[in-house]
């Protein structure tokens, strides 16, 4: 027999036939429970139960099977990672090391391949520079007094799905664009002036394995400054 109940979402749950994105926030639901089973290669899953020892089992809302993650990615050989910080369910391989969490991008991974561009990090012979007259000790430094282009390649590995940073240059006399290019395709491109305070970057990298980040004077006075992408970070 069916029988219905309403509660607040508060679980980590896997979207079966689609795929939805659920706001930060809790909201009651009415859903159906049927006494849905879950057969991988012959063997049922065994879905156990919560910290308050009430039974997990799947559920149908809005004409939609949701099942527990954990236990059926654990069913299909998956191991399951939690962190709490991003609020991200990380499965199997190819996840984000959870010591790399909070971590610099550039204390995580160097560039593999750079042109006319320096590494900031706490290994590095430069250890910080300035933007908007605030101190990084992380991020990348591109050459844009005396080279006109370059970049900086990273390789991803598809591990991630978002890259934030500030992308700026203090002195005035120059224009330069900064191209964010995943996979051979461009995700977003910044027009940096010199002079004004830096511009938050925050990118949609999932999937990306080739990440280049390309500069490219275009505008004004060749000027005694660097085009600066700092306090860079992944998850």
């Amino acid at each position: 027999m069916k029988r219905k109940s309403k509660f607040i979402l508060a679980l980590v749950l896997m979207l079966v036939f689609s795929t939805v994105v659920f706001a930060a926030r809790k909201v009651n639901i009415t859903v159906t429970y049927d006494n849905i089973k879950v057969v991988v290669d012959g063997k049922e899953v065994q879905f156990g139960k919560d910290t308050k020892g009430n039974q997990i089992e799947p559920f149908i809302y809005n004409g939609t099977t949701y099942l527990p993650l954990r236990a059926v990615a654990e069913a299909v050989g998956k191991e399951v990672k939690w962190d709490q910080n991003t609020k991200t369910a990380f499965l199997g391989d190819g996840t984000v090391d959870m010591g790399e969490v909070n971590k610099p991008l550039t204390e995580i991974m160097k560039p593999f391949s750079t042109e006319k561009a320096e590494v900031i990090a706490k290994d590095e012979y430069k250890t910080k520079f300035s933007l908007g007259g605030k101190e990084y000790n992380n991020g990348i430094l591109f050459n844009s007094y005396t080279y006109k282009k370059g970049h900086a390649n990273f390789n991803l590995e598809g591990k991630y799905t978002n890259l934030t940073g500030l992308l700026g240059a203090d002195q005035e006399g120059l224009t330069v664009k900064v191209d964010f290019v995943g996979d051979g395709k461009l995700i977003q491109s910044f027009d940096v002036v010199g002079g004004q305070l830096p511009v938050n970057v925050n990118l949609n990298v999932t999937g990306v394995r080739l990440l280049e980040i390309k500069f490219e004077w275009t505008d004004g006075l060749y000027s005694t400054t660097y085009t600066g992408f700092a306090d860079v970070f992944v998850k």
